[in-house]
């Protein structure tokens, strides 16, 4: 009878989820200093908008970050002041860049993500999925 080798895994890294990738990109613009649950969670959204631009070719991601700040203005009410705007415009191409220069290597675009309180840390819970293979699938169906 032949024996089965077994696999030396205790070397093997483990990697990230992406839950914890996306609270380590966010934390210092969404997280890190900001005590209100719901303004942490717009952040952490704005955070994800400029994470999945960061996964399209440039000219396409600034026309998307143009769209979603136009948008934002159209429908923010008072908080949606030219220098507000200006602003948001500003965070999503910094933490595109930031995206961009840290985890280039991750291709994944974020369906959700959602910030919770455990206990006195801030956890997350995030869905996502193959950026390429749901573009490379779309592009078979085209065709």
């Amino acid at each position: 009878m032949k024996r089965k080798k077994h696999k030396n895994t205790s070397h093997k890294k483990t990697p990230m989820k992406m839950s914890e990738i996306l609270l380590n990109y966010a934390w210092g613009y969404a997280i890190e200093g900001q005590t209100d649950p719901k303004q942490r969670q717009h952040f952490m959204n704005v955070a994800c908008t400029a994470w999945n631009c960061s996964l399209l070719p440039d000219e396409d991601c600034h026309r998307t970050i143009a769209n979603f700040v136009n948008n934002m203005g159209a429908t923010g009410g008072l908080q949606a002041d030219d220098a507000n705007m200006l602003a948001l415009s500003n965070d999503l191409h910094n933490l595109v860049e930031y995206k961009r220069e840290h985890y280039s290597l991750i291709r994944k675009l974020v369906v959700s993500a959602e910030l919770f309180d455990e206990g006195g840390t801030i956890r997350c819970k995030a869905a996502s999925t193959d950026f390429d293979a749901m573009v490379k699938a779309r592009q078979t169906r085209e065709l």
